[in-house]
C-alpha cells in the first residue's frame, strides 16, 4: 500500500545543516523550517528510511520536432494525400483521453514539374492546417535551407549554433531561428567549418536574400557565410511545443508526439530538440498550487503535490531542489485490524539560494536516512 505523498518546502536554509535535527537520544531525525522551531517538519524513526533523493531545480525546454531537416528529399507524387499526427496522451478534453490529430492535404492531380514548388505547397498547406487547431499545443513553421561555408565562433567560444537562437543576415538585417546546423567537414574552432543549416521564423521570407551572405547568432558569436544560391525556403516542417506544460490549459498535457501518418517515403520526424518538463520552479509552482471546488474534495486545477504543509506557497522567481523520502511505517487493515507494513512518501522543495548551504543540508540529510 502506498499513501498521498506529504510535501512541505523550505523558503530560506540556515547554515552547517541546522535544519536537520537529529535525536540521538529517541532515535529519530527531523527536518525543520527553522532550527528553532518548535514543530518539525517531518520526523522519521532510526531505521525506517528506504531510500532518499533529489532533483535539482529545472527550467522548461520546449520540443522542436523536425520534418524534411536533410539534404534527402521527398518527392511528392500526384493526388497523394500527405499527413503528419501531434498528440499527447496526458491531454484530454471533457476529462476523456484524446487521440493523436491528423492533419493532411493532398497533393495536386497535375504536379507544377517543379520538386522544390511541389514540396513546398504541400509543407506550407499542412503547417497552415497544424496553426489552425489550438489543440495541438504546438506551432509549426516551415524550414528554409542552404549550405554555408566559413564558419566561424569568436573567441572559439561556441561549436556550433544554440538551437532556436536567432541568427542575422548581412545587408537585408532579417532574422530567422536557427532549426538545424549540421557541420559537414571542418571545425567552428579552426573558421572553416562547412555544412548545412535549416532555418525557420523568417522575419520577412520575401525579403530573406539567396546570395552568399553571413548570418551572425545573437547568443553563440557563431557566424556562417551562406553558400551562393542554395537557399531554398518552404523545404520542411518544424514544430515547436507551447509553453506552459501541464499549466497552461487544464486539458494542457505533455510534450507532444508528432509522426508521419501516411504519404511520405523519405522524410521522417526527428527530435530537433528534446522537451524537458519544469522542475523547481517557483513561478511554475504557484501556477500548480491545487484549486478545489466549494466542498474542498474534488480538484478543479494544480496538482495536490504543490499544496504545502502550513499553506507555505513557493517564492515567484526563486528555484527550489525537490527531495524525496520513501519510508515504511505502520498502519492497520481496516478489515482485519491487523498491522501492515506500509509505504510513505514524504517530499520537500528547498531553496537554492544559498549553494552553501544547500550544500551542508544535502549533507546532514544524508547522514541522518542512514541511521
Amino acid at each position: 500500500m502506498k499513501k498521498r505523498p506529504f510535501a512541505a518546502i523550505i523558503p530560506t536554509l540556515e547554515a552547517g545543516g541546522a535544519n536537520v535535527v537529529d535525536d540521538t537520544t529517541g532515535l529519530y531525525w527531523s527536518v525543520m523550517k527553522a532550527s528553532a522551531d518548535a514543530n518539525a517538519l517531518m520526523t522519521f524513526p532510526y531505521g525506517k528510511v528506504t531510500s532518499h533523493n533529489y532533483v535539482s531545480s529545472q527550467a522548461e525546454v520546449l520540443q522542436m520536432m523536425l520534418i524534411g531537416a536533410s539534404t534527402s528529399k521527398e518527392t511528392i507524387v500526384a493526388s497523394t494525400s500527405y499527413a503528419i499526427e501531434i498528440g499527447n496522451p496526458e491531454q484530454d478534453y471533457e476529462t476523456h483521453r484524446t487521440f493523436p490529430i491528423v492533419h493532411a492535404v493532398t497533393s495536386a492531380a497535375t504536379l507544377s514539374g517543379t520538386a522544390a514548388t511541389d514540396r513546398a505547397t504541400i509543407y506550407a498547406a499542412l503547417v497552415a492546417k497544424v496553426n489552425a487547431y489550438a489543440g495541438n499545443n504546438a506551432t509549426a513553421y516551415t524550414l528554409t535551407y542552404a549550405a554555408y561555408t566559413a564558419g566561424t565562433s569568436a573567441g572559439d567560444a561556441a561549436v556550433n549554433f544554440t538551437v532556436g537562437e536567432q541568427v542575422t543576415q548581412e545587408t537585408s538585417t532579417e532574422t530567422a531561428n536557427v532549426a538545424l546546423c549540421t557541420i559537414v567537414t571542418g571545425d567552428m574552432a579552426g573558421d572553416d567549418a562547412t555544412g548545412n543549416i535549416w532555418l525557420y521564423n523568417l522575419s520577412d521570407p520575401a525579403a530573406w536574400l539567396a546570395t552568399a551572405k553571413d548570418l551572425t547568432g545573437g547568443t553563440s558569436a557563431v557566424v556562417v557565410t551562406v553558400t551562393n544560391a542554395t537557399t531554398v525556403q518552404n523545404t520542411g516542417i518544424i514544430v515547436i511545443d507551447l509553453a506552459g506544460y501541464f499549466t497552461s490549459k487544464i486539458s494542457r498535457g505533455g510534450i507532444n508526439w508528432v509522426g508521419l501518418k501516411r504519404g511520405f517515403t523519405v522524410d521522417t520526424a526527428a527530435v530537433g530538440r528534446a522537451g524537458v518538463y519544469s522542475q523547481g520552479i517557483g513561478t511554475t509552482m504557484l501556477a500548480q498550487v491545487p484549486v478545489y471546488d466549494h466542498s474542498k474534495q474534488d480538484l478543479i486545477s494544480g496538482d495536490m503535490e504543490y499544496e504545502f504543509q502550513d499553506g507555505d506557497l513557493p517564492v515567484a522567481g526563486a528555484t527550489y531542489r525537490k527531495y524525496i523520502i520513501t519510508y515504511v511505517d505502520g498502519d492497520e487493515d481496516a478489515i482485519g485490524a491487523t498491522q501492515e507494513r506500509s509505504e510513505s512518501v514524504k517530499t520537500m522543495y528547498v531553496s537554492e539560494g544559498n549553494g552553501t548551504n544547500l550544500g551542508t543540508f544535502n549533507s546532514a540529510l544524508a547522514a541522518a536516512a542512514v541511521k
